[in-house]
Order: C-alpha cells, then sequence, then structure tokens
C-alpha cells in the first residue's frame, strides 16, 4: 500500500514475502526514511507477556 502511494519505506515482517527480493524475504530495503516492522501480540506464551524486541 506505501509502495503504491508513493512511499519506499524498509520493511521488517515475521514471515516470508514473495516480493521481497528474488526467492522471498523477510525484509526489504527501500530508499525512503520510513521504516515499518510488524508487531504480532498473539498470546503464544501463558506466562510470557514480555516484549519480543
Amino acid at each position: 500500500m506505501l509502495t503504491h502511494a508513493g512511499v519506499d519505506p524498509s520493511v521488517l515482517i515475521g514471515g516470508i514475502a514473495r516480493n521481497f527480493g528474488d526467492a522471498g524475504s523477510s525484509y526489504r530495503m527501500g530508499q525512503g526514511r520510513d521504516f515499518v516492522i510488524e508487531g504480532d501480540e498473539y498470546d503464544s506464551a501463558f506466562f510470557d507477556k514480555t516484549a519480543k524486541f
């Protein structure tokens, strides 16, 4: 959505995106000043409620 709007952000996600590089990747290095990072608040562990980053 951002690239279609003319913004060129760097991106870091938890999965593999097929349109990030030739073979797919979990990051994209943009030329713009913005950085997008995926935040996942999935309740993966009952006793571990601390941030992972």
